[in-house]
């Protein structure tokens, strides 16, 4: 087929413009999918870098997290080289008793003589000879039969325990019998509900203030396990006689003695030896008389303790 010059002309017209509209059609449709890769990159990148963001805080928190944990472990490695810092004791330059721990215990409202009070904070015992007794817990068990209550822990026979005792009692009435005012003790569990005291029973370790034979003065007294001796007076037995003093309690087991001391006076009272390693010690605390006497027992364990007596100990 021949064509003119016009023809061709026209013809090579049509082509060029076919082809110009394909790759125009081309870019058109590369140019959507571009738009539309960019429009997920823009949402990946802004949720990313939320991530990132969100994942560097928790970098920052846990690294000063791990930062205080490691000031406390330097804190707790440095006091352990220094005495009872890690023992719940007070610290001392006097002497240093290894394994000795002033651990927190309180008195055991549920072992509370049901006529016997506590405070809120379980840690002082009334006798019921206070004037006011209303913001007091009354014991409520009938069928306790020692006048008293039991610690909340006992002391095991691989322990050394240094724990003090604040006695405060005030006579109300002329003392003119046998009066037992006070006790404090250490008792093996089976031994501790027998009676209104543990003193004189077999696995019993005590220490406690009653008037003498001539019933002129209230002594200190002890038994040791079913033995007893009489040690030194303490007061008279007139009415308003007022009486404040704090024992210090050095058990340990370990060398099955007791030492008690007191802290007002910087003495040792007595120290109990041939103390029963085999079994577990609770410490008891009672208190009697109260139409005659009004007596306070107030435990001091851990951070109650100012100092360890060291030089007394010796």
């Amino acid at each position: 087929m021949i064509f003119s010059e016009g023809s061709s002309i026209l013809c090579l017209f049509i082509l060029l413009q076919l082809n110009t509209s394909c790759e125009l059609q081309l870019i058109g449709e590369e140019r959507k999918y571009v738009f539309l890769e960019q429009a997920i990159l823009e949402r990946v990148r802004s949720t990313m870098f939320g991530m990132l963001d969100n994942l560097q805080s928790k970098l920052d928190h846990l690294e000063e997290n791990v930062k205080r944990l490691q000031e406390e472990i330097a804190v707790i490695k440095s006091s352990t080289h220094r005495t009872g810092a890690a023992s719940g004791c007070p610290l001392s330059d006097v002497c240093t008793i290894d394994g000795l721990i002033c651990p927190r215990f309180h008195m055991d409202p549920s072992t509370l003589h049901s006529l016997l009070y506590l405070s809120r904070d379980n840690l002082t015992l009334f006798n019921g000879g206070q004037d006011n007794t209303d913001d007091l817990i009354k014991g409520t068990d009938q069928s306790r039969v020692y006048k008293g209550v039991q610690g909340s822990s006992p002391i095991t026979n691989t322990q050394k325990v240094y724990f003090e005792v604040e006695i405060f009692y005030r006579i109300k009435q002329t003392l003119d019998g046998n009066d037992l005012v006070f006790e404090i003790g250490l008792s093996k569990e089976d031994s501790i509900d027998e009676r209104t005291v543990i003193a004189g029973q077999k696995g019993v370790w005590s220490i406690y203030g009653a008037t003498n034979t001539n019933l002129q003065n209230i002594n200190f007294e002890i038994h040791s396990n079913g033995s007893f001796q009489k040690l030194y007076e303490l007061s008279d037995v007139t009415s308003g006689t007022e009486i404040n003093s704090t024992l210090g309690f050095y058990v340990n087991r370990l060398d099955r003695v007791i030492t008690v001391f007191d802290i007002n006076k910087n003495s040792t009272v007595y120290t109990f030896t041939d103390v029963d390693g085999n079994q577990d010690l609770w410490p008891v605390f009672g208190g009697y008389n109260p139409h005659k006497v009004s007596v306070r027992l107030r435990l001091n364990a851990q951070k109650d303790i100012s100092s360890f007596p060291c030089d007394i100990l010796g």
